[in-house]
């Protein structure tokens, strides 16, 4: 399996675009995001099931974002029972709680220093990818 932009390792201008469209795509989604859940958690304070719909929506709403970007389906692979519960689970868990985290602090704090953090993500992914 190679590399995105041939065997050379070089990647072309069009996969640069798209990284860095869904990079932006990625932080304007998820600060408007935010906000609404902010404004959501006012009216309708139940952090643990607005998680769980928007959960929801990401596992409706992928497939059709992934065929609309043309990326390609992943065989079936057999996948041991085991693996699901040591690795898995443990890790849905995990993003439920850091889900509920998140909202359950954005809900309570007035001024939400969410949109920083994501800000300084987004500035050093490509920083750190490049050494």
């Amino acid at each position: 399996m190679g590399m995105p932009g041939g065997s050379d390792g070089e990647f072309s201008s069009k996969d640069v675009f798209r990284v860095l469209f869904l990079c932006l795509a990625w932080y304007s989604l998820s600060s408007g995001g935010n906000i609404i859940v902010k404004v959501l958690l006012n009216d309708f304070p139940y952090p643990m099931t607005v998680v769980m719909v928007q959960l929801l929506s990401i596992w409706v709403y992928l497939q059709p974002v992934l065929r609309f970007w043309r990326i390609p389906p992943i065989d079936t692979v057999r996948v041991p029972w085991r693996y699901y519960f040591t690795m898995i689970f443990p890790l849905a868990c995990g993003k439920f709680i850091t889900a509920v985290s998140a909202h359950v602090s954005l809900w309570r704090i007035t001024v939400s220093y969410a949109h920083t953090g994501k800000m300084s993500s987004l500035c050093c992914v490509p920083v750190s990818s490049s050494s």
